[in-house]
C-alpha cells in the first residue's frame, strides 16, 4: 500500500500535536490511560471507570479512547474524591 502523500511519516507527532490543540485536548504526554490513573491513586480500574460514570473524574474522548488529565488524578490523590455531580433520591 502506498503511503498518503500529505502525511510524512516525520510529521505525524506534529499533526497529532496540532490536532490536540485546534481541539483544545491536553498534549497525550498530560493523558493517562484508566489503568495509569489506577495505578497512581492505588486502587481499581473499575473504581476510575465508576468514578467517571458518577461525574466524580472528567474523561476526555480521542475517538474510542478515553483517558484522564493528568492534573484531575494529581487532584484526587492530594486532597480526594470530589462529590458527586448526580442528584441520588432519598430512600
Amino acid at each position: 500500500m502506498r503511503p498518503n502523500a500529505a502525511f510524512a511519516i516525520g510529521d505525524n507527532n506534529r499533526n497529532v500535536s496540532n490536532f490536540l490543540k485546534m481541539r483544545r485536548i491536553p498534549e497525550m504526554s498530560q493523558l493517562l490511560t484508566i489503568k495509569q490513573a489506577a495505578e497512581r491513586l492505588a486502587c481499581s480500574e473499575a473504581a476510575i471507570r465508576k468514578w467517571i460514570s458518577q461525574g466524580r473524574l472528567t474523561r476526555v474522548k480521542l475517538g474510542r479512547l478515553t483517558r484522564l488529565r493528568l492534573e484531575d488524578v494529581e487532584r484526587m490523590a492530594s486532597i480526594g474524591l470530589p462529590g458527586r455531580s448526580c442528584t441520588t433520591k432519598a430512600a
